[in-house]
């Protein structure tokens, strides 16, 4: 999923459409600097980008045409037109999965891993403002006009889509009353859900923590108000969940993190320089959420499988976690790097920096970033076209 900077503007948009022209960069697998995504001839500015937990990357641009790459006939760099009924709004992208959401209201949902990408209309779904996809691809989310949320999938008994068909999940406050749902996030077993008091929901598998309610239950079956929201009255205006970690901001800009910390994943301190190199390690798994310290007011977060990407109020884009070049091609013969590389002290990307952790590196890229995604061996940037 990607996640956008807010403004005043944005409040008619859709959930991860910007409200600012962009053009899209990219970083990863072999590209170890950023490069500017291709557009086929004839795309508009872009409004958004998406990526899922494998290499699939989607595209929406002004007037509503659908791109998708990371497939068997389009790279990421170079993506490719998809047909769709209707002029595209917002995208969401699973492992091989591309949800797209209809200007009407409507959800479609394609295959990315076939050779041929085609749309097809979910039944029974009606005026939704936002779509998200889980992770490992095996459930959906959706959110209506009336705050409800949706998810349906074919995983496994434990998995948070556990019927086919669209099945609308009742999320109650401690009061008894109906919360009303403002955003949605999928992670890999788990979602988010923050609500219009800030609060923060979470259910799903809680492996690791992931889930930040302070329990050891290994399946929260019924969206649960995290302690923090209520015995600190801490509230978030965003929320992105990763494969295996889950990041969020409040309305001053301070981020917070849960869940699986190894690979330098969720580190308390985000600000102190490397010496000579060294790394300032934290392979600690938060169970109970802690604020990420350091870095400026954070606008956007990208969580993704093993590393993590934030957006400053400002427009720097960070990145850190996991970087290693796989021994063997990954399943579908790919073979890629993950998008965290050593990085000089001015940004600029160096020597490649592969089996190891990475403290936040600031990126230097030709522009403000307002947007940013994380694949799981590469990232989206979308930049502001009146920087160019």
């Amino acid at each position: 999923q990607a996640m956008s900077v807010a403004s005043d503007q944005e409040a008619a948009y859709p959930a991860g459409r910007s409200a600012v022209r962009m053009r899209a960069f990219w970083f990863g697998e072999d590209a170890t600097a950023p490069a500017a995504v291709v557009m086929p001839a004839g795309a508009a500015a872009l409004v958004q980008v998406a990526a899922g937990a494998s290499r699939v990357a989607a595209f929406v641009d002004e007037a509503g045409a659908l791109y998708v790459g990371g497939t068997r006939r389009c790279p990421v760099a170079r993506p490719c037109a998809v047909a769709a009924p209707e002029p595209v709004v917002q995208v969401a992208c699973g492992c091989c999965t591309v949800v797209a959401l209809g200007k009407s209201g409507a959800v479609y949902v394609a295959d990315a891993s076939k050779k041929d990408i085609t749309l097809e209309r979910v039944e029974g779904l009606s005026k939704i403002v936002e779509v998200q996809a889980g992770r490992n691809e095996q459930f959906i989310a959706a959110l209506d006009r009336r705050h409800h949320v949706h998810t349906w999938g074919t995983g496994s008994p434990q998995s948070v889509g556990l019927t086919p068909e669209p099945t609308r999940v009742e999320v109650d406050t401690s009061s008894g009353h109906r919360a009303k749902m403002q955003s949605i996030s999928c992670g890999a077993d788990h979602m988010a859900a923050i609500d219009s008091k800030q609060r923060v929901y979470m259910w799903g598998v809680n492996r690791d923590g992931v889930l930040g309610v302070n329990r050891n239950d290994p399946v929260v079956w019924e969206p649960t108000v995290m302690p923090l929201c209520v015995d600190r009255e801490v509230g978030f205006t965003r929320i992105a969940c990763g494969c295996n970690m889950t990041l969020a901001v409040t309305a001053e800009g301070a981020l917070w993190g849960w869940g699986f910390g190894k690979h330098n994943m969720l580190p308390a301190r985000m600000d102190r320089p490397n010496e000579e190199g060294a790394l300032l390690r934290s392979n600690t798994t938060r169970r109970v959420p802690i604020e990420l310290r350091g870095l400026p007011p954070i606008a956007a977060t990208a969580p993704g499988v093993n590393h993590a990407a934030v957006i400053t109020t400002d427009g720097d884009l960070y990145v850190w976690g996991y970087a290693i070049r796989s021994p063997q091609p990954w399943p579908g013969s790919f073979r890629f790097f993950t998008c965290v590389h050593r990085f000089n002290e001015r940004g600029k990307a160096g020597e490649q920096n592969l089996n190891q952790d990475v403290n936040p590196v600031k990126v230097a890229l030709p522009g403000r970033a307002v947007q940013v995604a994380c694949g799981s061996a590469f990232t989206l940037v979308g930049l502001a076209e009146a920087d160019e």
